[in-house]
């Protein structure tokens, strides 16, 4: 029993240890002019206010999906066969996988939202 716990505050320290690592790499990859991020509700029409919003969202969604991919395989790996633990990292995984369809496709929804808007004022 004594072991077991042992292993398991190990394991934590090893999962913490690597995501403070994957972090700091996020953190440090990128140019402080990189990170820069310009106002996405400035543009004179439609098409510019949205072009940057979706903009926005890709920059910052980018690095979040990153990292949970990082978090939620760290999830799957110490469920250790616990049906309840691989049912929550299933879960979580389902979601990031709508997430980052709605990150990726954001120019796209974008685009879509503008070309509505002009088939509605015409």
């Amino acid at each position: 029993m004594k072991n077991l716990n042992i292993h398991k505050l190990i394991a934590e320290k090893r999962i913490l240890t690597i995501l403070k690592v994957a972090f700091v790499a996020l953190a440090y990859s990128h140019t402080a002019a990189a990170w820069e991020i310009p106002n996405p509700f400035a543009g004179d029409d439609l098409d510019a206010i949205l072009g940057n919003i979706a903009d926005f969202v890709i920059k910052i969604g980018i690095p979040l999906l990153i990292l949970a991919i990082v978090v939620i395989g760290f999830m799957l790996v110490s469920a250790q066969g616990s049906e309840e633990k691989l049912r929550k990292a299933k879960g979580a995984f389902f979601w990031l996988i709508i997430g980052a369809v709605i990150i990726l496709g954001a120019r796209i929804i974008a685009g879509i939202i503008s070309s509505l808007a002009d088939a509605l004022s015409s």
